[in-house]
This record gives C-alpha cells, structure tokens and sequence, in this order.
C-alpha cells in the first residue's frame, strides 16, 4: 500500500497574516539611535496597532512561551493599509542613546530612505540585543499569537539587518529568514518576501499497512546514518548530547542549567564509575582549568537509548522540583530521569566545555560552545550536539533550538545501537605502598590496577589511630597507569597507623583490597612522653611539657632534680593548621595569620594546580578554654591582608582544618565542608580574610608545661624529666647553648687602609654550631674575602658590621670602622699661558703637583684639544624622538643658548667633534653640558659605543626643581668612542617612550563583542598598566630569589 501524502498549505497566500514584520535593525553604524522594526501589511484589510488591535512585544525565545516577553507600547493607534509598510522607530532613552533629541527626518536620513517613507515611533523595550537571539512577536486582540520575527545570533551587524518572509506553511508562526547581515531597506519590501510557496509534501505512515505490501519507506530520501564507536571503544560509551547554559532566571540565576548524557550502547551504564568536569579551554581548545561536578545521586543508571538529565543546583533554585524544572521546559517529568549537581553553574557569554570521563581520569565524551567568538547560548535554549565520525570522544554542535531535556534527536546519536565487547573478567590490584610511613614528608599509597578492558573507578577508604572512621578518596590514573592517594604530611601528625582498603570497578565488576594496617615511623607510645631529646641544644626560655593520654594524669616536670612551678595544661606538641589552595599568583604574598602575627607567607604560583598549605602554630597562641582564630588572608605583593590602595590576589581554598597533637581532626564553623571551594581575594563576592575558629577540646590538653629560664644557669648539660602521677620518671639529656658565636676579622678597628686591601671575616661557635656569618660594608653586602682599593672608595671613615648566627639563634655582631685616605693628586701649569716654549730645553714646560696623603708621584704631560659649541668644533643639532634611546636622529642646528621644545615627544640636543690626528688610543674624553630644561626633569647624557652600536648612558641628573638649570659630566675612553673619525654624544629629556596619541574619539575601533558600547559612546577612557610592568616597577626584588 502506498502511503498517503498530508497536503501542506499549497497557497499560504500573505494575506494569511493580517501583519508581518519584514525587517529588524537592531545595530546602528556607531549609537543605536535609529532601532527600527518595520511591518508590512499582505492582506486585503486594514490592520491597526494599539487601541484594542494588534500588539507588538520583544521576545527571548522563538517560541510561542510568552512569559518573558517585554510589550512594546504606541502613542496613538497606527493603522497600516493593505500593501503598506510602515518603520517603527524604537523610542527610549538610556546613557548614551536619546531618541527624542531626534526629528523623523533625521531618521530618514540616518538610514538613505525616501522623505514620504511612514516612520512611527514604538516604545517599551531600552533598545534591541546586537547579539541576536531576540525577536518581536505579533499578537491579536485576545493576546494570541499572529507570526514572530526572531533574529539569531550573528544574523545582524552594525548598519546591517535582517529581513524576513512569510512561511510557506499557513500554519507556522515563526517567520522564515529572507537575508541577514543584510543592507538596510527601511520602508522598502522586497516582493520574493511576500510570494506564496507551497510547503514540501511530507511522507506519513499508511494507517492500514499491508503485511504483505514492500516497505513504504521512500527510497529517494533515506534518513542519513550516523555512526558509532566499535565494539572495543573507551570512548563515546556516553555521550553529551544536550546542554543548556541560560535558562529562565530563579532568584537572579539561572534556575534551569542542564547537562543530558545518551547511553548509544545495547547495555545499562551506571554512573557511579563517571563523572562530569566542567571544562576551560583556550579557542585552540587547549585546556586550561577543569573542575569536577559531582552528581547526586551519583548511581543512576543510564538505560540502552536513554539519557539522565543532570540539573545544575545553583542555590537560588534549590527548592525547586522535578516538576517544576519540566514545567519549564513543556516535559512530561516521568519522561526523563534526573540527577542534580550543585555549582555557580556554566557561562553564558564565554568559551567553555562539558567532559564525562571516568572517575579514573580518562576521556568519554566532550563538546564546547561559544568556541572562535560564536555566541551558542540562549534563553532556555539547547545546544544539540551530534557524532563527529573522525572522533568519538568530541561532539559537535548539530543545531542550537528549544531545549528538550531527556530526549536525544535521531541524527544525535549512532543510528545502530552500539554493542560492546563482554567484559568477562575483574580489575586486578596490586599493592605498592611502603610498609610504614615516614612522617617528614607526604606519604603515597600506590596501587597497580588493569583490566581487560578499563578501569573506570578506584576508591580508597582510609582510616587511622585517631579517626576510626573511613575516609572515602577517588583516585585518578597515573601518567605510568598506576592510582597513588597522598596523604599530605600536616595530615600524618599525631597518627600512630593507617588502616586502608581498596574497591576497583571495570563497569561490570568489583575488585577489592581488604583492609592493610601500615604503621607510621617514630610514633611515641610511652605513657609518659617528654617535648626534648637527648642532646637537643636549647637557649633562652623553653617550654618544659610532660605529656600522658589522659588530661587528669597532671604530670610534673623538673630540672637537674627541681620541679619547675607554674606549670599549666597544654597540647603535647603544636597543632598544625592546614588547607588546600589553587590559583594563587606569583609574587601575592597570601599569609595565614593569628591576629596581626603572621605564621607563614605562600607567594608561589600553584594557578590550577592544589597544594597543601600548613604551618605548626606555635604553642603561645593556645590556651585552654579559648577559641584559637586563625586567619587565611589574600596579600598584595608586600604582605598578607586587605589593602584598599593595592591590588590582592584571588584564589581558592578548601579542607581547612586543625590537626591536634593527638591526631584527631577539627573543622571550623561555617567551612566545616572539607569539600566547598571557598573564593578568597578582594574581588566582588569573595571572602577578603577567612576567619577559622577552632574550638580546642579540653581532652586534647594532655600535657603540663613549664617555662624554663635557661639564662639562669650555666652552658653545657642538664637533665629534664618527668614524672607521671604514679611516680614513673622519664629523664632527657639537653645542651644549654646562650652563647654567640666569635667573629673574627684581620682588620683593626681604626685602621688606615691604602691601596688594595681584603675584607676578610670569619666565625666559629663551640656550642650549637654555626648557621650563618654575613657582613655589611657601608651599609652594602660584603662577602668575605672582597678586595677594595683606597682610590676607588669615597676618602673618609667606612663601616664594616659583621653579624654571626649559631643554629639555636644566638646572634653576635662585631663592628669595625677604618679609613681611607683621599688618593687624588692636584697639580697646576706653572708656564705662563702664551709663553713662547723652546724645544731645545727639557724644562721649559713647568707645573707644580701635590697629594694630600703625601704619596710619591709620578708626573707626565699630555696635549689637549677642547670643542665647544663657541669655538665652532662642536657641531649641535636638536630635535625630538618617539624612543629616547633610539640610534638615528635628525634635527635643526643648534647654536650656544637655543632651545628645543616639543609637545609630543622627547627633546634631545645631539653633539659631533672630530678626533683630532695623532690622538692616542688611551686617550679621554671629558664631556660635559650645563643648560636648562623643565624644572624636575630627568636629563640624560649619551655617548655612541661602537661595541654596542647604540648610545650609552653616561650619566644623568635631575634638573633644580624652580629654575630647571643642571649638569652633565662624564669621562669616556676614546677607545670604542669614535665613529669615522669623530665623538657622537646626545643630552636627551627623559627615558623611555613617547609620541602622538595613536588613537582618539573619532577612531574607528572592532568592538570585541557585538554587544560592545560603541567607542563613540565611552563617557571615558582610561589607561592601563599590565602585570609585568607592575611587577617590573615595584617588585623587582622579588624576580632576582
């Protein structure tokens, strides 16, 4: 039986519609002044606007959901004649756009149209999105739809529209798009817009069908194949078929975000073994951050064909159910089964991507949007992503339309369900883990793990001798394959063991590791433990403590056979205070505080990477009966804590916690969620300093302590003990050491020093030994063993502080001054100038030389030349340069006395003379300028280096700061100073760069965004300095650790 045809409207003649819209310009070229919609009426009857007729609104959706539609409002009814079209000019006023500071003909002529083209003014909506995905609906009387015009994203552009036609369906209501990014035509249609065109025969089933008939599927139009993975695949198992970044607002956010992942396969897929990340690529799709989002709950089970629907639960909307999430979306909620995840949600306006992987860590399925600049997004609009053939694992984006969670589209997914190859045999695990732990450092549980296919989830419960209470860990695959869980070293204090298992999943089967006991290094079991050692050197005053397990014990604790009084109840050790971070910048110096004590500073760069963060919190701070606050505070690149004039950074933390002495772990109120990533910084809604309050239990208090003034007795040995209340003793063997150590130096203090001369020093220490020994010279590092001269170092009396330091702290310091003389010989012509000079007489050029140390001195003439600008051997040219460095310069002649000025660059006054014949190569070259610029400013003299083929500084001063006058003065070896013959040197205003603005108002500038404020509407600009230039300017210092 052949099957029957449904006739479509063969004449949906434009008259259908009493009135369309044919044109939408929502992007002006520069201020959105002139928005217009312009309306056509096809038919055969007037058609009005306002006064009980028709109604115009801005649409979000193109849909018939009129729930956030904003109606559009007219002065007075407009009536449009059959064949008419009027231009409806949007109305409003906003920062930068004034609609009524304008007259009809000023539209007209923004627009090139005819003066007697109807233009009408229409209001409501504070102009239309240059992005797209917006529209404008018509409706009757009774508020029902007529037809709606919706424009997509990308479909319009500044000074271009998009124009629309009649369907060729009597029965639709969404106009077909005729041209987009199209001219403008305000006031003219185009009459292709208005044609009647039959719509396409559409097949339908025969309602009879003979059993015995062919199948009547049309051969001439087979449906298109989709493929799937093979048999033995690890990728494309689940798929990403559907995402929704903006949904329908609740509270202020989105209330409906979702995720839909398809099962292709002819097998169930738990997902207890995936998870979902949300991803951050670059536009080469690189990734750059992740984060996993956790579904809850976290088994459900994905049916062959089927797919669960993962709602993001963003706050705002956490009491809203199942039924309302499908009331959104027109869905029957028994048609779809659902899971939640809780985050802030996805991004509506930037590049991101959605991966279900393995709880493993291996790749599944993955898809992106708003990749290259596209914009996918829309109100409660799906992104629908199909099959890429070349690869399984990636989706791509098939077609962006009205969501419709828990149903996959037919040219989605693989046409042919994929079968699996059985899994026929469980995960193998090996254990690797050390036999016990060493508690100076991080300690890794390592285990090897294969499968004959894949293993998809490794849990590891972990407990210890202070939590008996299994911890559950998701560990990730190796780069070498195996699964590692570290422990980090914070967590290990106070832990006696750990006690471990293992549950390993291929998706089919379990594995498991029964439980493993593993013992930690040097874990003090006595009853009656003591906080010294034997041979510890201690100084200054010590905390005594004698610790048992029970707070009530009150022990007691004594020195060379004396009790020490005043001993209070303490923790036996200090406590450690722990956290994760991420994201932190180099150089911030982030801190953890008590009070305004900083404990420790993390300035490192961990940017996606988590690290532990810890610090012992010294004894001082904790007091039984009081909370004990410690602070996590975003710095600046000075110090820890919120400065209003400095920038601080922005990071995330999570996990913070106390660990006690005894092992046991407290959570602070309001962060007690080892799980919650907290935002830390000075941004908008972050956490600027994290106050963690822990309240310490009084049980915890198992050890007395005592201070212990060790100034009071001699250096050398003494026994400390401590006695348990039923009388047992414990004696440790310590080394008092108060004293600094001796430094040494050949130099005496007082000396004169000539000539060249060692700094040389030294230290020993007989007690701890020796940290460190440093100096100062002048107030600059020294390091020892440096050799000065006393004719390059200032005439006078100089400083050298010698600081020493012993490994308990002691610190000695040892000044000595010396001096040096004045190494500057004077001497003067004797020879009257002009004097007529024989050249037969040895003396007949005579001068008279003095040192005022009273050194002997060798004496020797040599020939001079001087260039000024007076004499004429000195050739000046002065001009103004964009780089205060740069080589080539041209100018005017400069004469004694001119001045150049300049608005827009640097000033520069540039100098040749020659070298005169016979000059010898170690020759010098005094130059020397004195003139006036701005008052304050920084002048620059430059000598040509033909080393470095460039100018080199030789010196520099800042001019009086009234009357602007200064001097330049330097002496340049002739050697590696001359250039065909000549000396080449430039007095230059400033440093760095300058020049004409590149850019003004009236510059024509690509907006980044399509929804961009023209530059022509900025109120103002501003300047900014990067990063590195900040770095660069004021923290140098911290480049060069």
């Amino acid at each position: 039986m052949a099957p029957s045809v449904i006739q479509s409207a063969s004449a949906a003649a434009p008259e259908t519609w009493p009135l369309i819209v044919t044109e939408i310009a929502p992007d002006n070229s520069g201020v959105d002044n002139f928005e217009f919609i312009e309306v056509t009426n096809p038919g055969t009857e007037p058609a009005t606007i306002g006064d009980g007729g028709l109604a115009l609104s801005y649409i979000y959706a193109d849909s018939a959901d009129t729930a956030k539609d904003v109606p559009l409002t007219v002065e007075s009814p407009i009536t449009v004649e059959p064949g008419e079209t009027v231009v409806l000019w949007l109305n409003y006023t906003s920062t930068t756009v004034d609609t009524s500071a304008y007259t009809a003909d000023d539209f007209r002529a923004a627009w090139g149209i005819d003066a007697d083209t109807r233009v009408e003014k229409i209001e409501g909506q504070p102009g239309m999105a240059n992005g797209g995905e917006r529209g404008i609906r018509i409706s009757d009387a009774s508020g029902s739809e007529v037809v709606r015009a919706f424009y997509p994203a990308g479909s319009v552009g500044a000074g271009k529209t998009i124009h629309f036609r009649t369907p060729a369906d009597a029965a639709a209501r969404s106009l077909d798009v005729f041209a987009s990014l199209s001219a403008p035509t305000a006031g003219t249609v185009d009459p292709q817009q208005l044609d009647d065109r039959p719509a396409p025969d559409k097949p339908e089933k025969p309602s009879d069908p003979d059993p015995g008939a062919p199948d009547p599927t049309d051969p001439g139009d087979p449906a298109p194949t989709v493929p799937g993975p093979g048999p033995d695949t690890t990728v494309g198992h689940l798929m990403i078929t559907e995402l929704v970044p903006d949904s329908t607002n609740v509270g202020g956010s989105d209330g409906y975000e979702f995720i839909e992942i398809y099962n292709p396969t002819t097998e169930p897929i738990s997902l207890a073994d995936y998870q979902l990340r949300y991803l951050y690529p670059t536009d080469d799709l690189t990734i750059t951050n992740a984060a996993v989002w956790p579904m809850s709950p976290g088994n459900a089970v994905v049916e062959p064909g089927k797919t669960v629907v993962a709602w993001v639960k963003n706050g705002p909307n956490a009491d809203l159910t199942k039924e309302d999430f499908a009331k959104n979306y027109n869905v029957d909620p028994n048609s779809f089964e659902l899971v939640e995840i809780e985050s802030a949600g996805m991004a509506n306006g930037s590049i991101r991507g959605m991966e279900i992987q393995t709880r493993a860590g291996d790749p599944v399925h993955r898809v992106f949007y708003n990749v290259g600049g596209a914009h996918d997004t829309g109100p409660d609009a799906g992104i629908y992503y199909t099959v890429d053939p070349k690869d399984f694992a990636t989706g791509t984006i098939m077609e962006k339309s009205a969501a419709t969670p828990g149903s996959a589209q037919p040219g989605q997914v693989p046409s042919e369900p994929v079968a699996l190859n059985p899994d026929t045999a469980a995960p193998e695990i090996e254990d690797r883990s050390p036999a016990s732990i060493d508690p100076s450092k991080d300690a890794q549980l390592t285990f090897a793990i294969s499968d004959d296919v894949q293993v998809r989830r490794v849990e590891v419960s972990l407990s210890s001798s202070s939590d008996a209470t299994p911890q559950v860990h998701n560990l990730t695959r190796n780069a070498d394959g195996t699964f590692t869980l570290t422990i980090p070293q914070a967590d290990l204090t106070g832990k006696k063991h750990f006690e471990y298992s293992v549950v390993a999943s291929d998706g089919t089967h379990e594995s498991t590791l029964d439980a493993v006991r593993v013992p930690v290094d040097g874990a003090d079991t006595d009853p009656l433990r003591l906080n010294l050692t034997d041979g510890q050197f201690v100084n200054g005053t010590v905390p005594v403590s004698a610790a048992t397990d029970s707070p009530s014990d009150e022990p007691e604790v004594c020195v060379d056979g004396t009790t020490l009084t005043g001993a209070k109840p303490s923790l036996e050790t200090s406590p450690v205070f722990a956290f994760e971070a991420s994201q932190t910048d180099t150089y911030f110096r982030n801190g953890v505080l008590v009070g305004d004590d900083v404990l420790h500073v993390f300035d490192e760069g961990l940017y996606d990477k988590w690290d532990t963060i810890s610090t012992d919190v010294p004894l001082t701070y904790v007091t039984q009966g009081k909370n004990l606050q410690l602070d996590i505070a975003a710095g600046t690149k000075a110090k820890p804590g919120i400065d209003e004039n400095e920038n601080n950074d922005d990071f995330t933390v999570r996990n913070v916690r106390l660990i006690l002495p005894d092992g046991r772990t407290l959570r602070a109120p309001g962060w007690d969620n080892p799980d919650t990533i907290i935002q830390v910084g000075d941004s908008a809604g972050k956490v600027e300093i994290l106050n963690a309050k822990f309240d310490i239990p009084s049980d915890a208090f198992t050890a007395r302590s005592a201070d212990w003034d060790t100034t009071t007795v001699a250096d050398g040995e003494h026994t400390v003990c401590g006695i348990g209340p039923d009388g047992s003793r414990v004696e440790r063997t310590v080394i008092v050491d108060n004293t600094g150590p001796e430094i040494t130096s050949p130099i005496a203090d007082g000396a004169e020093l000539r000539g060249e001369f060692p700094v040389d020093f030294s230290a020993t220490d007989t007690g701890s030994g020796l940290e460190s020994v440093t100096a100062a010279l002048d107030g600059e590092p020294v390091e020892s063993g440096t050799v000065f001269s006393s004719l390059t170092m200032k005439p006078g009396t100089h400083t050298l502080v010698i600081t020493a330091k012993d490994t308990v702290g002691n610190t000695s310091k040892k000044t000595i001054t010396f001096t040096t003389p004045l190494e500057q010989p004077s001497g003067e012509i004797v020879t009257e100038p002009g004097a007529e000079l024989s050249v037969c007489t040895d003396s007949s050029l005579t001068a008279q030389v003095s040192d005022p140390s009273g050194d002997a001195l060798g004496v020797s003439f040599r020939e001079g030349h001087s260039a000024s600008l007076s004499n004429g051997a000195l050739t000046g040219t002065g001009g103004a340069v964009q780089d205060a460095d740069q080589s080539e310069r041209t100018g005017a002649e400069v004469s004694a006395g001119r001045a150049t000025t300049s608005d827009d660059a640097l000033p520069f006054h540039a100098f040749t003379t020659p070298v005169p014949e016979g000059s010898p190569e170690d020759s010098l070259i005094r130059v020397a300028w004195s003139g006036t610029t701005d008052p304050g400013a920084r002048v620059r003299l430059l000598v040509w280096n033909t080393e470095k083929s460039a100018y080199e500084e030789v010196d520099v001063t800042l001019t009086d700061s009234k009357s602007g006058a200064g001097t330049l003065e330097a002496m340049v070896p002739l050697a590696g100073h001359t250039v065909d013959g000549e000396i080449r040197a430039v007095v230059q205003h400033s440093e760095g760069w300058a020049g004409k603005n590149l850019s003004d108002r009236s510059t024509a500038v690509t907006p980044h965004h399509p929804d961009d404020t023209p530059r022509s509407d900025y109120d103002f600009t501003f300047g900014w300095e990067s990063d590195t230039q900040y770095y660069n300017e004021s923290y140098f210092e911290s480049q060069l650790a």
